[in-house]
């Protein structure tokens, strides 16, 4: 039986949307105007409440909507202002409204879904984020016709690392793992659960920490990249 692969599934974030762009320029710009001063640790205070707010979704203690606001309660209380909830959401949809409005793709990820289609690869989405955000994220960035699927925790009611999230999405496009390949930025999120369910796997290395395992530690069947293009050699060489 052929090992060759027909279907392409990616993340977004961090794999074709460079979200570290579009972090940085859309929570400085909200805070900026909440804000008489901006420490320059900004980024590192939004990510640690952001640590915070999915790990209690992760356990179950959250839901992801409340989650999007409530970081923005407890950023702000870094910074020794009490928000009320409605001012929170506000912020929330500031944020959004930035992230989505510009084209901040990952470089060179275009040449890539190009190519992935010249050659007839089915191609689909599957990502933690909410359905809209990601959907528009794709439109803005003119690349959502390249995608049959847009695979979400709306759509099935599990998050990654779930493997059942993969799974729903091997059904929906009607492919065996064995023939799909998985392109994500999070090992434990992304990369574990596509091996387990029997994908091969694409880690793509863009905040550069795989430094911090042992080779030994991860899977057969990944491949660890730093750059967009590393892509298809990859994809072309499995048989």
């Amino acid at each position: 039986m052929s090992k060759q692969i027909t279907t392409v599934f990616f993340d977004i974030d961090g794999v074709i949307f460079n979200r570290n762009q579009a972090e940085k320029e859309a929570v400085f710009s909200v805070l900026k105007k909440e804000c008489n001063i901006l420490r320059n640790n900004y980024l590192d205070v939004w990510k640690k409440s952001n640590a915070i707010v999915w790990n209690q979704c992760s356990v179950g203690k959250m839901t992801a909507e409340f989650a999007k606001y409530f970081r923005w309660q407890l950023l702000l209380k870094e910074y020794g202002m009490e928000i009320s909830i409605d001012r929170a959401y506000a912020l929330s949809q500031q944020y959004y409204r930035l992230t989505c409005n510009k084209k901040y793709l990952v470089k060179d990820i275009l040449s890539v879904l190009k190519e992935c289609q010249r050659q007839g690869l089915s191609m689909c989405i599957i990502t933690n984020g909410f359905e809209d955000v990601q959907k528009n994220k794709l439109i803005q960035c003119e690349v959502e016709s390249y995608f049959s699927e847009i695979i979400t925790e709306n759509k099935t009611g599990y998050r990654k690392p779930d493997i059942r999230i993969f799974q729903s999405a091997l059904d929906s496009m009607n492919v065996k793992a064995s023939e799909a390949i998985y392109i994500g930025n999070s090992y434990e999120e992304d990369i574990i659960p596509a091996v387990q369910i029997g994908m091969r796997a694409i880690w793509f290395d863009c905040n550069r920490i795989v430094s911090n395992f042992k080779l030994d530690e991860i899977f057969t069947n990944v491949y660890l990249i730093d750059y967009a293009l590393e892509i298809l050699p990859i994809i072309f060489s499995i048989k």
